[in-house]
């Protein structure tokens, strides 16, 4: 299999949307110096910047008082057309002046694997220059597929000729409690290294999976008919990392997507759509 970093996309690419999170530890909510070296970095490619407003609500049972309530402000980093963004969440966990900071990288405009490597590789360099970060927890991907075929005469689409016949396989045992032409999706996860899971969700739908809102947009085709691949890979890292290893671990983590992908689908779907350039 060729390597990842320069495997062609589609034409007609059925990725709907792209993450990657970076869940970290660190001694307080990242420096507002921090995040303005970022925004210089992404001036050019992220250029408006939103704050976020959530809540932090503390309860200490062996306490009789009213629970702590804090506003907590996250940055968000976004394309001009909302399609694009990195975002950077705090919120204290214990011990008390521990935070968990999580970088969020997500796209709706997948340009291939390397341009989402660049764009964490620039951001990260930044982040763990602060003096407040002590190690990753954890680190995820994910693709979010849509897959949509021809119609057949009926009007509907036979999922048999286009995605592996053991998607579409059901339990019987459970027949009795299904609604007739409703939603059918099965989660499954599997272990893929010591601290690696490999978790996809799949099955047939319609309309959309995920159609964006005002603040992270997509581009929207006719609603119809979808077949659902959503495959993600989960890493727990709980260790200190410098940013090439936790690129080293982003590539390592990536590799499975692409080939789990390909082996889901059948050669009509690749040859008559997703290559069909028309």
């Amino acid at each position: 299999m060729a390597s990842m970093t320069a495997a062609k996309i589609y034409q007609n690419a059925p990725i709907v949307l792209v993450s990657f999170e970076i869940e970290l530890q660190t001694l307080g909510p990242i420096e507002q110096e921090i995040f303005a070296q970022i925004g210089v970095i992404l001036k050019d490619t992220l250029p408006e910047r939103f704050e976020m407003k959530g809540h932090h609500f503390a309860f200490d049972p062996s306490k009789e008082k009213e629970p702590n309530f804090e506003e907590l402000t996250s940055p968000r980093w976004s394309s001009r057309d909302r399609r694009t963004h990195c975002s950077i969440f705090s919120s204290p966990i214990n011990p008390p002046g521990t935070f968990e900071t999580s970088c969020v990288f997500e796209t709706t405009n997948y340009k291939g694997y390397q341009s989402l490597r660049e764009l964490t590789s620039k951001v990260m360099a930044i982040v763990f220059t602060s003096s407040k970060v002590q190690k990753v927890n954890r680190m995820g991907i994910r693709y979010l597929d849509e897959i949509r075929a021809p119609l057949d005469a009926e009007g509907t689409v036979k999922w048999s000729d286009w995605v592996a016949k053991s998607l579409l396989q059901e339990l019987p045992e459970l027949s009795r409690l299904l609604l007739e032409n409703g939603v059918r999706q099965t989660a499954v996860a599997y272990q893929i290294g010591s601290d690696a899971f490999l978790r996809l969700r799949y099955g047939a739908s319609e309309g959309y999976e995920f159609s964006g809102s005002e603040n992270f947009k997509r581009l929207t085709p006719n609603p119809g008919p979808y077949f659902l691949l959503d495959i993600a890979v989960d890493q727990n890292v709980q260790r200190q990392l410098a940013e090439s290893a936790m690129l080293d671990l982003m590539d390592e983590m990536h590799k499975p997507v692409r080939e789990v992908f390909e082996s889901l689908i059948t050669e009509k779907l690749r040859k008559e759509v997703l290559e069909n350039g028309s």
